[in-house]
């Protein structure tokens, strides 16, 4: 909760007045635990579970869950949940938890762990289109999920309005000089006077066998009754623990890679460059599968080849990192003979953590050997190994056979995404800041630039680095010219900018209209439909012909000329021939998507990406729910129900009823 503000903070900068008006709001005070950040949720498309700790972008990755333990054991117990239980999670809702690996996962020493590990703290749920609807945290309903997960409970401590005894000691609180605060807290419980203060009847703490017990702080958010204001979050924390951790702030010791560590990995990229990063494995149907296969065999080559120098060799490693919760997961590694080489030497389990580590993250700061110039090699390698490992999953694409499938996008056409390592200063004080410096940012579904394309803020000036630990002349020409040749620039000048939706329209539909009309709100621009039809007679899965279609279709965009800026009809639903065909008529900058599809549309755009030069940007992708069955209207064509398809579809899909019947029973026929 590094981003609350201290209620005295408050107090200060805004006055007696401000801090009045608060406490009239409805409060909800809970207890802030000195834990691990950890939450899961149910992805919209399908029903996996995805993991996340502080990091609340990239969910935790199989090379996270190699790289040390730590989270193990709570993915482990979501994971094991009844069926029954992961059937009513909704999708979309993230529940936030606290992880207790121990009673003292951090700072504080608690009295006991709570159940299963596991605290649930609040809620967030968020729409298909990724939007935070809103955040739970009312006692009640929390309990009841905690109930159901069979973890312990969330920690409020009051939940209401302030009564007038409660405001005048708060507020006395606010008044009184810190020192003053200091002396008389010395002797009386902080922790003790305020939860009494705010719940009469808590025996305890939260983990806390008594009221004495130390806590973190405590939080309040006030909530406007109205909705028309954001809520206001504050803390208030113990003066004594306040300042013992100020000090510590001020007194911290950094930690930076040692020596051995340095020239250890200076020396794996050495030999990958020697090899060549083309002469190693990059097996697997996904990218993540694809790095690990590569990060295996690269071991595996070194060790063989340059192992012997590592034996016993210290890598300095802070305590920290040598408790168990950091160990390399070895029941994830699938790899015998690695297993074996890591039983021969505790130097070569330190190996394999740096190279899987360290070959998918982009360096930023200089330290120790790694000067300016050396980062540079080291990044352009990073790049290299990306390259190679998405050209493996090219090489997919052009074995499969025909056209590849959203299926296909979803299981295969991922791409690998290395990205800037924004911490390598590691602050051995801070268990949360410790896995905090060392999340993953690794994501098969990155929606960021490609690795080369760095957004200007995180650019740094780089000056020339005049010496030469490699010789690397022609590993920067590939590099520096690979780009620009992979590019193939389709955009035109047109000015008409345009939203794009994919889809066979069998028949066009009230939902898909009701679609086109939210996306035109996001930004104002119109509709292009790419209508998906192979041609040729009536089928099955194309029961209405190209003929009809372009007459639905090209009515419907005439008398909504508003809301569209034209259709055209395509021969696949991928994006790449959406957008072959759009561009000759306008210039996409968005394309809608439904809920089911929503990854593969990603994975997609990254494909595109990799190929193409879209002028003037990305394209931005909408998610979209099911507005309509196309199924059921389909089946009211075929009974012959006009009045129900009426209600279904617009006016001018409407008017061609009997050419849809008509359709209809000429493609029963030939199933016949």
């Amino acid at each position: 909760m590094s981003g609350i503000k201290y209620l005295s903070d408050i107090y200060e900068k805004k006055g007696k007045s401000f801090i009045e008006n608060l406490f009239n709001k409805t409060v909800i005070v809970t207890e802030n635990l000195d834990g691990s950040s950890f939450s899961f949720e149910k992805d919209f498309t399908g029903d996996n579970i995805s993991f996340y700790k502080k990091d609340q972008e990239n969910p935790i990755t199989r090379v996270d869950r190699i790289l040390m333990k730590y989270y193990e054991k709570p993915i482990n117990y979501i994971e094991s949940l009844p069926d029954e239980v992961k059937a009513e999670i909704p999708k979309g809702w993230r529940f936030g938890m606290v992880y207790f690996p121990s009673t003292k996962p951090v700072r504080i020493e608690y009295d006991r762990i709570p159940k299963n590990h596991l605290i649930l703290t609040h809620i967030v749920v968020r729409d298909e289109f990724g939007d935070v609807i809103k955040t739970i945290q009312d006692k009640e309903e929390l309990d009841q999920w905690a109930q159901k997960f069979e973890v312990e409970g969330c920690p409020v401590i009051f939940q209401g309005k302030l009564d007038r005894d409660q405001k005048i000691s708060i507020m006395e609180f606010l008044s009184t000089p810190l020192m003053d605060l200091k002396s008389r807290f010395k002797t009386e419980s902080f922790t003790k006077h305020l939860l009494s203060l705010l719940n009469k009847d808590l025996e305890s703490t939260t983990l806390g066998k008594d009221l004495v017990s130390p806590v973190d702080s405590i939080v309040f958010r006030f909530e406007d009754e109205d909705g028309k204001e954001e809520s206001v979050l504050a803390k208030m924390v113990d003066p004594i623990f306040y300042e013992i951790n100020r000090e510590r702030k001020v007194t911290k010791t950094s930690y930076f890679p040692s020596d051995v560590y340095s020239l250890c990995l200076i020396d794996v990229m050495n030999f990958i460059l020697e090899k060549g990063v083309e002469n190693f494995n990059a097996e697997g149907n996904d990218p993540e599968e694809r790095y690990i296969s590569f990060v295996f065999d690269v071991f595996v080559n070194f060790i063989n080849e340059e192992g012997e120098k590592y034996i016993g060799a210290d890598f300095q490693k802070p305590e920290y990192l040598k408790s168990e919760g950091f160990d390399l997961n070895k029941e994830l590694i699938n790899n015998e003979q690695i297993i074996e080489m890591l039983e021969d030497d505790e130097a070569y389990v330190d190996i394999l953590q740096m190279i899987l580590n360290s070959f998918r993250k982009l360096k930023r700061k200089p330290h120790g050997f790694f000067t300016e110039g050396l980062i540079q090699q080291f990044n352009m390698l990073v790049e290299e190994i990306a390259d190679y490992i998405n050209a493996k999953r090219k090489n997919l694409v052009e074995e499969s056979v025909g056209v590849p499938s959203f299926v296909w996008f979803k299981k295969v056409g991922g791409r690998f995404n290395p990205v800037i390592n924004e911490e390598e200063e590691i602050d051995d004080s801070e268990l949360d800041e410790i896995l905090e410096a060392s999340d993953s940012t690794y994501d098969i579904l990155n929606e960021s630039e490609s690795p080369s394309e760095l957004k200007e803020e995180e650019k740094e000036e780089k000056k020339e680095d005049t010496s030469e630990f490699f010789s690397f002349k022609d590993f920067k020409k590939v590099v520096s010219t690979h780009k620009e040749k992979r590019k193939i620039k389709i955009l035109n000048e047109n000015s008409q900018k345009v939203n794009l939706i994919i889809g066979k329209f069998q028949p066009f539909n009230n939902g898909h209209f009701k679609m086109c009309s939210r996306l035109k709100k996001e930004n104002n621009l119109p509709v292009f439909l790419c209508v998906v039809h192979p041609g040729g007679e009536p089928s099955q899965k194309y029961p209405f012909t190209e003929d009809v279609i372009r007459k639905s279709i090209g009515s419907l965009t005439s008398e909504n000329n508003k809301l569209f800026a034209g259709y055209d009809i395509i021969q696949s639903d991928l994006l790449e021939d959406a957008l072959n065909c759009v561009v000759k008529h306008a210039n996409p900058v968005s394309v809608c998507i439904g809920e089911r599809d929503f990854q593969n549309m990603v994975l997609q755009r990254e494909w595109v990406r990799d190929k193409y030069d879209l002028e003037g940007g990305d394209i931005e992708i909408f998610k979209t729910p099911q507005w309509a069955d196309n199924k059921e209207i389909r089946n009211y064509v075929m009974n012959g129900d006009f009045q129900q398809f009426k209600n279904r579809v617009p006016k001018s899909i409407a008017v061609l009823f009997n050419e849809f019947v008509r359709c209809m029973k000429e493609s029963d026929e030939d199933d016949i």
